[in-house]
Formats: C-alpha cells, sequence, structure tokens
C-alpha cells in the first residue's frame, strides 16, 4: 500500500477524532458558582456538590468551581439543615432553603463551651414554647421559623433574650440572672363555652317520725 493509500484509509478515522475532540471542547466547560441561603442572601460554607464521581466543597462564601462538565448536566448540592437540591450547569447561584435551625445557648460570660442547661425557645410574647433544649445547651427548631423570625430564649438562672433567627446554626449567650423562664399563660376557655353550673348537694332524707307507744 502506498502512502498515498494510507492517508486515503486513515483520513476519515482522524477525522472522526478531531470531531470528537472538539464537540467535547464545545459542550463542557468549567462551572464557577455560589451556594445561597434562600432567607439570608449569605454564603452557605461547606455546602458539598456532587457531581457523578467528583465532589467539591464551598468556600466561606459559598463559593466553589468545577472543571471540564458537560453544559447540560446538573450537580446534586447538599447542606446540614437545608433541604437538598439540584442545579443547571450554567447556574451562577444556588439557593437553598433551610429545614431547621439549631441553636446553642451558652454563659455570655464564659466561653461558648459553657452551655445553659436545657434552655427553651418560645415565641417573643411569651405565649407558648416553640422548642425545648437539652443538658448540652442545644435547642432544635423545626421547621424554619422564617425570614426575620424573633424567638424568645430563656433558662432557670438566666436573663430572658429575644433573638432573630439567622441562618441555620447559631452561637447565643445568655447572661446570668433570676430572671428565668416566665409562666405561660393560662389557656382561655373555648368560644361559646359556658362555666358548669355547680351540681346541687342530694337532699337530706327526712328522719322517720318517732312511733307512739301504745
Amino acid at each position: 500500500m502506498t502512502l498515498r493509500h494510507r492517508y486515503l484509509v486513515l483520513g476519515p478515522f482522524l477525522l472522526l477524532i478531531v470531531v470528537a475532540l472538539v464537540g467535547g471542547w464545545l459542550n463542557t466547560a468549567d462551572v464557577h458558582a455560589r451556594v445561597l441561603d434562600d432567607l439570608t442572601d449569605k454564603g452557605i460554607k461547606d455546602a458539598r456538590i456532587t457531581h457523578g464521581t467528583r465532589t467539591t466543597t464551598t468556600d466561606p462564601d459559598g463559593a466553589f468551581s468545577l472543571s471540564n462538565v458537560p453544559r447540560t448536566s446538573k450537580y446534586q448540592i447538599d447542606a446540614s439543615g437545608y433541604l437538598r437540591t439540584s442545579a443547571p450547569m450554567s447556574a451562577e447561584e444556588i439557593r437553598m432553603r433551610p429545614l431547621s435551625v439549631t441553636i446553642y445557648a451558652y454563659d455570655d460570660t464564659k466561653t461558648q463551651d459553657d452551655r445553659v442547661k436545657n434552655p427553651q425557645a418560645r415565641d417573643p410574647e411569651n405565649t407558648k414554647i416553640v422548642a425545648s433544649g437539652n443538658e448540652s445547651g442545644q435547642i432544635i427548631i423545626a421547621p424554619h421559623p422564617g425570614k426575620n423570625a424573633q424567638v424568645l430564649l430563656c433558662a432557670d438562672g438566666f436573663e430572658r433574650r429575644v433573638i432573630t433567627v439567622e441562618g441555620v446554626l447559631m452561637q447565643v449567650g445568655l447572661h446570668p440572672g433570676s430572671a428565668g423562664c416566665a409562666p405561660l399563660p393560662s389557656p382561655s376557655p373555648a368560644p361559646g363555652a359556658s362555666p358548669s353550673a355547680p351540681r346541687p348537694s342530694p337532699s337530706a332524707s327526712p328522719a322517720p317520725s318517732p312511733t307512739a307507744s301504745p
């Protein structure tokens, strides 16, 4: 076989290789995006990005990058306290919805490791308990109370404090004091309910009259 004939035979194969390489280059891209809290618009640190067998995590600002990924594919995003979501490679911002918020209460005259035992989270008007904490000072409020929601924190031997919920993890200091958790109001009677009428006391049976002696 002459050299010319070899080129004629190899030509189609070389063309297929070139087309595949060019096509792959055109259909892939480098991704640069941020993962944000949908309520606060702040970046989510350490969110896990999964694309096939490849994984990466976000930086403190919620940013991440992936190189050479198919333009039409999607990736999965997981972060503690948030609803799992997926996004196309073209997305520059991925917003995640919080599922809950975890609050750690600590003694603000000491360190964050000095936790307040058995704290409570209540509504700001102190009409109900939203969530009760444990011996480690951890309170989990689920579902998440929402954007700019406020809760009242209290514990025995500490002053009460109203905070604005932000994100899915908070460290909150309580100041020692004697306020503690105030008593909750007594439940109101149901509308239309009438008070129970007092039950009449049973009437005494009349004593039998003495029988006359004959």
